[in-house]
């Protein structure tokens, strides 16, 4: 007597197997769409924090603060791919960046800004952010 024993996975097991993947996928599609905002986001704050070391350097030397469009006078060179040109356009020695949200391209853009004193604000950034921006929460 020959017995056949077939192997093949049930429709029960696939079905099983797709809801799993569905509830991995569903655990970790949110947090890897705010990964891009967060990249761009620390991308910005490393160069607020190279600006404003600048800034400083720039006051020691001339007794006042650069305000020069996008901060040409200072010693060192921003090539802005996920941010707007820096601002030095205040007396306080304040720098900003205006950074463009990866979740919402069309419309996404904030403002970060750190005084000459180092304090960080931010203004009007995606859900994504609110926790991570220094010193002050995202408004």
């Amino acid at each position: 007597m020959n017995i056949i024993r077939s192997s093949a996975f049930t429709l029960i097991e696939i079905i099983v197997v797709i809801v799993i993947i569905g509830v991995l996928a569903s655990l970790a599609v949110p947090r890897m769409v705010g990964a891009k905002d967060q990249t761009i986001f620390t991308e910005g704050i490393n160069v607020l924090n190279t600006l404003n070391a600048a800034q400083i350097r720039y006051n020691l030397e001339k007794s006042t603060y650069d305000t020069s469009a996008a901060c040409a006078n200072l010693d060192v060179t921003v090539t802005p791919t996920n941010f707007a040109a820096p601002v030095c356009n205040t007396s306080t020695g304040a720098v900003s960046l205006t950074i463009k949200s990866a979740v919402q391209p069309a419309t996404g853009s904030y403002t970060v800004s750190v005084s000459a004193a180092g304090a960080f604000s931010c203004g009007s950034c995606p859900d994504t952010l609110k926790k991570i921006c220094p010193n002050t929460p995202c408004a």
